[in-house]
C-alpha cells in the first residue's frame, strides 16, 4: 500500500514531523496510533510518498519504544493486510531470516547455535536477518519474494524454531520446487547449507530424509 501526502511545510524536526504523519494515516484507529511513543525516522521521496511498512520497520528499530512487536503487528494488519508482495530478499549468503519477534533472547541463541562449529569441523555460511518486515512469513510467501543476489534456498526462524530445544530451522526450497520445506535441527544446519550452497545435493534429498515429525536430524547411519 502506498499512500500520497500533499507537501506542506513543517515548522519542526523530522522526528516531529514523521510523528505527526504517523498520527494522521492512523487517526482511523485511535488505540493503534497510541502504542507508538516515538517515531525515529522516515522513508520517503521528494513527493511525499511513502510505504507503510517502513514506519514499522522504522519506529520498531528504536529500543525505546515499548510493546514494539505488537504495534508492528497490528499496523500491518491495518494498512498493508497479510501481502508480503513488494518486498525483496537482501544480498548475503544462505540467509536466516527471521520471523518470530516475541523473543529477542531466542532469537540471539538461535544466531549462535547456528553459526557454531559442529564437533566434525563443519560450519554454516550463513547471513542473519532481523528486520519486523518479515514478521509472520511463510515459506509459501517467501518463496514468492524476488532478491538482491541470486539464491536456491533459505532457512526462516519462526515460533517453533525460538521454542522448542532443538531449535529446528525452517529450510525453503527457491529453486526445484518453490515453497517446498522441511525444519532442520540447528546442529545439522551446516551439513545442509554446505550441501546445498554447493550444488553437492538436491534439496529433496534432505527433505526426504526427514524424520516423522518432519525434522531433517541426518541420514542413516549418521552419528546423532
Amino acid at each position: 500500500m502506498t499512500q500520497h501526502r500533499e507537501p506542506r511545510p513543517f515548522d519542526g524536526s523530522a522526528e516531529g514531523f514523521a510523528q505527526a504523519m504517523l498520527d494522521e494515516v492512523m487517526s482511523a484507529d485511535p488505540q493503534l496510533a497510541s502504542r507508538f511513543v516515538f517515531v525515529n525516522a522516515w522513508d520517503s521521496d521528494r513527493e511525499g510518498v511513502f510505504v507503510a511498512h517502513h514506519i514499522a520497520g522504522r519506529a520498531s528499530h528504536d529500543p525505546e519504544a515499548p510493546a514494539r512487536e505488537a504495534a508492528i503487528l497490528n499496523l500491518r494488519e491495518t494498512l498493508v493486510g497479510t501481502s508480503f508482495s513488494g518486498l525483496t530478499l537482501p544480498a548475503g549468503s544462505a540467509l536466516v531470516l527471521r520471523t518470530d519477534f516475541s523473543d529477542d533472547d531466542a532469537w540471539d541463541a538461535v544466531c549462535e547455535a547456528s553459526a557454531a562449529e559442529t564437533p566434525e569441523g563443519f560450519m554454516a555460511g550463513l547471513s542473519f536477518v532481523s528486520d519486523p518486515v518479515f514478521t509472520g512469513i511463510t515459506a509459501g510467501q517467501v518463496a514468492g519474494l524476488t532478491s538482491e543476489s541470486y539464491r536456491t534456498f533459505l532457512f526462516l526462524a519462526d515460533h517453533v524454531t525460538v521454542t522448542d530445544p532443538e531449535m529446528p530451522l525452517v529450510t525453503v526450497d527457491l529453486h526445484d520446487e518453490p515453497g517446498r520445506w522441511f525444519r532442520v535441527a540447528v546442529g545439522r544446519i551446516s551439513s545442509v547449507e554446505n550441501n546445498l550452497s554447493l550444488a553437492n545435493m538436491f534439496f529433496r534429498e534432505f527433505a526426504d530424509a526427514v524424520d516423522a515429525d518432519g525434522v531433517f536430524r541426518g541420514f542413516p547411519g549418521d552419528q546423532r
